[in-house]
């Protein structure tokens, strides 16, 4: 065969575009054949060619709007496109509109079980919803089929799918049945379903739809304000019906009680003192020096001085 390009790595393209890395062929879009091995490490250069690589001319025979959709996948890109290219019409139509279904046929292939990865990927295309949910140990129900479309494709990171299943899987999710309403699934909206239904409303939910694909800003404040309330010793939740723009608000009182800006001048004491009897301690470092001086743990006061709950002063040693 004639190479058409050659790069340092021992790769050389065909002009049917197969590429060729020492013994190891590409095969071109649709067959995907790597062998005698899948070679793991040149797949996100394949899948991620642009024009002047070596992987380019066979990067070209993989449909534009294919790779685009892979591209936007975080995992199992290569396997999702060897799953289009098992069936084009029913695995683009899959990646496109199920996503989080389509990685989860990807990964449940198993090469003892399954043997041939093409076989089972095409077998899977052709099999109907209801079976396929079965498969996964989904509820067969169009609803299901729904929420798995809901969930944006670069939101579907392995673990996220994860915890979405198995919310899908809990009987009687309280919350499950108010997904459908929502404009998107998120992560973040899935990581609030996985999270205790006691710390979740409607307005949390419809609040994580806005989320992107690398943020949980819902869950991440409902996550810390748990923390605060541990911190304050608090095992309750009071907030179940509160808003998200609430729970900003009460994120940033709990904050307030729990921890203090140590660089914060005293406020105004209540009584002017004393000059050379009995003078006010205006900052945390004058209130630690009288502690050590003293030998008692008045250091330990700071937040309370800072909030204006109690005032220090400082004794002179000389007599009155």
């Amino acid at each position: 065969m004639s190479a058409s390009n050659e790069s340092p790595g021992s790769l050389i393209t065909h002009p049917d575009g197969s590429i060729q890395i020492g013994e190891v062929v590409h095969q071109p879009w649709p067959s995907l054949a790597v062998l005698p091995e899948r070679a793991r490490a040149h797949h996100q250069e394949i899948i991620r060619a642009d024009p002047g690589s070596p992987y380019y001319d066979f990067a070209c025979r993989i449909p534009h709007n294919v790779r685009e959709l892979v591209r936007a996948m975080p995992n199992y890109q290569w396997g999702l496109l060897e799953l289009v290219a098992a069936n084009l019409t029913y695995g683009y139509a899959m990646l496109r509109d199920f996503p989080a279904l389509a990685q989860l046929i990807v990964r449940h292939f198993r090469p003892m079980a399954h043997r041939d990865r093409t076989t089972y990927l095409r077998a899977a295309l052709l099999r109907p919803w209801r079976d396929l949910l079965r498969e996964f140990g989904l509820p067969p129900r169009p609803r299901t089929l729904r929420i798995l479309g809901m969930l944006p494709r670069e939101h579907c990171y392995p673990q996220i799918v994860d915890k979405l299943v198995q919310a899908l899987q809990t009987k009687g999710h309280p919350w499950i049945h108010a997904v459908p309403h929502l404009s998107r699934l998120t992560r973040d909206g899935v990581c609030l379903l996985a999270s205790k239904s006691a710390y979740l409303n409607f307005d949390l939910l419809r609040a994580s739809v806005d989320s992107d694909a690398d943020s949980e800003t819902v869950y991440s404040l409902v996550c810390s304000i748990r923390c605060l309330l541990l911190d304050l010793g608090r095992e309750e939740w009071p907030y179940r019906n509160v808003t998200f723009e609430g729970l900003k608000l009460v994120e940033g009182r709990l904050h307030d009680r729990g921890f203090v800006d140590l660089c914060l001048p005293f406020p105004e004491p209540p009584l002017p003192g004393l000059i050379e009897v009995i003078e006010p301690i205006r900052n945390y470092g004058a209130l630690v020096d009288e502690g050590v001086a003293q030998e008692h743990c008045v250091g330990t006061l700071v937040a309370d001085v800072v909030r204006g709950e109690l005032a220090q002063c400082a004794s002179s040693t000389s007599p009155l």
